[in-house]
């Protein structure tokens, strides 16, 4: 039987990304919302993941000092 871990967090933060229009995060009552540039939906190499990172990434530049100490659940749709 494998070893399960299960917390209560103290803050949620909500993540999403399309491959061909915008990404978007909301944390705590704060929002942010993006549009990506033609650049970034031409270059299907980039496509996937790195997209769905990218809102992590802002998030946690945006928000780090005020979510310092915290746990943290993070939800992130992957498709």
């Amino acid at each position: 039987m494998g070893l399960a871990i299960y917390f209560i967090p103290d803050l949620q933060l909500f993540v999403d990304a399309s491959e061909s229009l915008s990404y978007e995060g909301f944390f705590d009552g704060l929002w942010f919302i993006g549009h990506w540039l033609p650049e970034h939906t031409l270059n299907k190499k980039k496509r996937g993941i790195s997209m769905e990172l990218f809102p992590i990434y802002l998030a946690c530049v945006l928000w780090g000092p005020i979510s310092s100490q915290k746990r943290i659940l993070m939800w992130c749709d992957n498709q």
